[in-house]
C-alpha cells in the first residue's frame, strides 16, 4: 500500500525546486523546439521535456491547493517544517505560535493529515480528520 503521507511530505520538500523549474523549463523547451527543426532526434526530448513540465505544474497545483485547505497556522507550519526548512524549525515555530512543542507536532500532524487527503484522496492513519 502507498505511503501517501511520507509522499505528501517528499513533495513539499521539492515544492520550491519544481516552482523554479516552471521558470526555466518554458524556456528550454522553447530553444529545443528550435533545435529539433534543424535536427528531428531532438523533437524526443522536446516531448520528454514538455511532459516535465507538464508534471512539475501539475504537483505545484496540487500542492497549492491543499494548501489552500489549511488554516494559516496549518500553512505556516508545513511550510517551516518541510518547505523552507531550516535547523531548530519546532523550537523557532513554538516561539513564533507561543506554544509548547508537542501543539506545533499536533499541528503539523492535522495539516499533513489535511493536505495529503486534499492531494491524493488518501490518508494512511485510521484516526478521523
Amino acid at each position: 500500500m502507498k505511503d501517501w503521507k511520507k509522499q505528501t511530505v517528499q513533495d513539499l520538500k521539492h515544492y520550491r525546486l519544481l516552482r523554479a523549474s516552471l521558470e526555466t523549463l518554458p524556456r528550454r523547451v522553447e530553444l529545443l523546439r528550435d533545435a529539433a527543426r534543424e535536427n528531428p532526434r531532438v523533437s524526443r526530448d522536446v516531448d520528454a521535456l514538455s511532459r516535465s513540465m507538464e508534471l512539475a505544474q501539475q504537483q505545484c497545483d496540487a500542492i497549492d491547493c491543499g494548501m489552500a485547505c489549511l488554516t494559516d497556522e496549518e500553512q505556516w507550519v508545513l511550510q517551516r517544517f518541510f518547505i523552507d526548512r531550516e535547523p531548530g524549525c519546532a523550537d523557532l515555530l513554538c516561539e513564533e505560535l507561543g506554544c509548547e512543542q508537542a501543539q506545533v507536532y499536533r499541528v503539523r500532524e492535522r495539516a499533513l493529515q489535511k493536505i495529503t487527503t486534499a492531494m491524493y484522496g488518501a490518508w494512511d492513519d485510521p484516526q478521523p480528520l
